[in-house]
């Protein structure tokens, strides 16, 4: 199927060789079947790709070639690609340090329901970094996270619960989600 033109079949070829089982990982013949996935519009294969140029999978980290997937990704509607973008601006990875930029990121990725992003909004909301602060909207984004099971989320949340700052004070509640990402 792969050799027929279907962008998840070659994603999925791209995956086996990056993980047969009891083999070692072939990351340049993964990587080429992702960059076939790529052209043919499969996001996934963008963002796992761009995770190689900056985890050097290939010979040598290309922070500029990651980038450029993760834009690619991200105007597919990939949500994994906006929060590594978001991490690009946060860093100042190939573009400028921008923590506004890094937010709105954040903001497409979590809306899109990446967890990660959610939780990361709701600390940035928290600390008021890149945004203005606002511990209703950060309690919103935990609960969000929360729901999908994130224990980061569960303790964030259980924070803001159990001091009260910004939201009504509720430790039995802040007690169970604490409970909750302990086990």
């Amino acid at each position: 199927a792969a050799d027929l033109g279907s962008a998840d079949a070659a994603y999925e070829m791209g995956s086996c060789y990056e993980q047969f089982a009891g083999e070692e990982p072939n990351w340049e013949e993964a990587a080429k079947w992702l960059q076939l996935a790529s052209e043919r519009g499969q996001s996934g294969a963008s963002t796992r790709l761009a995770s190689y140029y900056m985890n050097n999978k290939l010979g040598e980290s290309d922070p500029d070639k990651a980038v450029e997937l993760c834009r690619i990704a991200a105007e597919q509607g990939d949500a994994e690609a906006c929060f590594m973008i978001a991490k690009f601006y946060a860093d100042g990875t190939s573009v400028p340090r921008d923590l506004v930029a890094s937010t709105a990121w954040l903001e497409v990725a979590a809306g899109r329901g990446h967890v990660p992003s959610q939780n990361e909004l709701g600390m940035r909301l928290t600390a008021g970094l890149g945004v203005t602060q606002n511990i209703e909207s950060a309690a919103r984004w935990f609960v969000e996270a929360a729901k999908q099971g994130f224990p980061p989320s569960m303790v964030n949340l259980g924070e803001i619960l159990e001091n009260g700052v910004g939201v009504e004070q509720t430790l039995p509640e802040a007690r169970r989600l604490y409970e909750t990402a302990a086990n």
